[in-house]
């Protein structure tokens, strides 16, 4: 609506944001993201995206109110830059400690499932805004269910270590020497 139908408008925004997107994660990975992961650990990165997510719907809730693309688009950015940067490696270091024999299972639980459960929440709130008329509920839902992950990342704070210690976590150990001896 803002760029009032202009679909060639609307891609190269698009493509602007997203470039932008990359660059800034290109320099975060390449500048900071170890430092941070160092400084906070990886359950701590892991609070990241929550706290981004409730940030980014704010800003594009205002770019809404006030029509500003470039607040939108700021945004979107703000859910992007950390997405692909510092929580995408503290996602692959934590499973790193997972038993290979349990990596496949969790990294799909990991990684596809909240984008899975996302995608269609997101497209069950964004048609029911859409349709109403109410299309500033969509940054509001979304602000609602990233302030309700932060619980839960909460959680994954304070049983980080328990969890390291679960004998689930233990790898099995390879080249175990054999008992020939008839004991």
């Amino acid at each position: 609506t803002i760029l009032g139908g202009d679909a060639e408008g609307l891609q190269v925004a698009y493509g602007a944001v997203i470039l932008v997107s990359f660059l800034l994660c290109w320099l975060l990975q390449h500048f900071a993201a170890e430092r941070i992961q160092d400084r906070i650990g990886i359950p701590g990165v892991l609070m990241v995206l929550p706290i981004a997510a409730i940030a980014a719907s704010a800003v594009m809730l205002a770019g809404m109110a006030t029509e500003s693309l470039l607040l939108m688009a700021v945004g979107f950015g703000l859910w992007l830059i950390p997405r692909w940067s510092i929580d995408e490696n503290a996602r692959r270091a934590a499973l790193a400690l997972v038993p290979d024999e349990r990596r496949t299972r969790v990294s799909f639980i990991v990684d596809l499932g909240p984008v899975a459960v996302g995608l269609i929440g997101a497209g069950l709130f964004s048609a029911v805004g859409l349709l109403t008329g109410l299309v500033w509920l969509i940054p509001v839902v979304s602000i609602v269910l990233a302030a309700l992950a932060i619980a839960p990342s909460l959680r994954v704070v304070r049983g980080w270590d328990d969890s390291l210690l679960s004998w689930r976590m233990r790898r099995r150990k390879r080249g175990r020497s054999v008992d020939l001896g008839g004991s």
